[in-house]
């Protein structure tokens, strides 16, 4: 009797730790499938942004390259509008000088 009560809770046994591995299993499963999932999101979401970085990188560099451009432009209007000024400012005092001379005879 002790015998075949011993076998049976062998049995048991046995079938809990088949039961425990299974769902072990099971769950080992789920969870590469969970991580793999995770990776594949993480990983579409790191390409996503890096595309759009690269586009508004894109962007502002030519931006900043208009307005360098857009700079040295103006910076040369400016000094040819400087240079014409001090060549007027010149042939004024020259103009200015020579009518003098004139006067004084």
């Amino acid at each position: 009797d002790m015998q075949k009560e011993f076998e049976r809770m062998q049995q048991e046994h046995a079938r809990f730790r088949d039961e425990c591995e299974r769902q072990m299993a099971d769950e080992k499963s789920q969870m590469e499938q969970r991580t793999a999932g995770f990776y594949e999101e993480c990983s579409k979401k790191v390409e996503t942004n890096e595309k759009l970085l690269k586009e508004k990188t894109g962007k502002f560099n030519e931006e900043r390259d208009k307005m360098a451009k857009e700079k040295a432009e103006l910076s040369s209007k400016i000094e040819a509008f400087r240079k014409e000024c001090q060549s007027q400012m010149q042939a004024e005092e020259t103009a200015m000088k020579e009518s003098m001379v004139v006067m004084q005879r």
